[in-house]
């Protein structure tokens, strides 16, 4: 837990010590999957077509909310529902008032440490490196009001992590 502190604190702060490599290290160690889950997992998906993929992957994570809806992420965020659609898991989160306040500044710093958290965080994870092979996208939409409006979307998908270095 500390690890995955270090990391965050990291991103949110500009004068952070970690290299790009370090940070990538961090959260591979917190991320770590076994070779044996890792093979588990392939062997399941040589099974599935990337859209059954894609709803066991938003089944599983829509499971974790344990029925609360909306959830608390952060004190900005609420997420709302996961869903598939396709080859993509969508994830549909509501920003907070405390979000809409920020000045446009903070709002764009933070925007962009939450894609990179995103990028980082499942490029680091084995089991979603194979789903991506098969075609496997995730799609985070941010509303301003929900669900009337999406005010910004991040993406998660293998030309993201191609970009990103993994």
């Amino acid at each position: 837990m500390k690890k995955i502190l270090t990391v965050v604190s990291c991103l949110l702060v500009t004068s952070c010590a970690m290299t790009d490599q370090e940070l990538k290290q961090a959260y591979a160690e917190q991320y770590y999957q076994s070779p044996s889950y890792i093979a588990g997992y392939k062997e399941r998906f040589d099974k599935l077509s990337v859209n059954e993929i894609a709803e066991l992957g938003a089944k599983m994570d829509k499971g974790r909310m344990n029925g609360q809806s909306p959830m608390k992420v952060s004190d900005y965020l609420y997420i709302h529902d996961v869903r598939a659609q396709g080859n993509k898991v969508i994830y549909d989160y509501a920003l907070t008032d405390e979000w809409l306040k920020l000045s446009p500044s903070k709002k764009e710093k933070y925007q962009q440490t939450m894609q990179k958290d995103l990028a980082y965080r499942t490029c680091s994870l084995k089991t979603v490196a194979l789903a991506q092979e098969k075609g496997l996208e995730e799609v985070h939409q941010y509303y301003d009001n929900y669900p009337n409006h999406i005010l910004f979307t991040l993406n998660a998908n293998a030309e993201v992590c191609k970009q990103n270095g993994f």
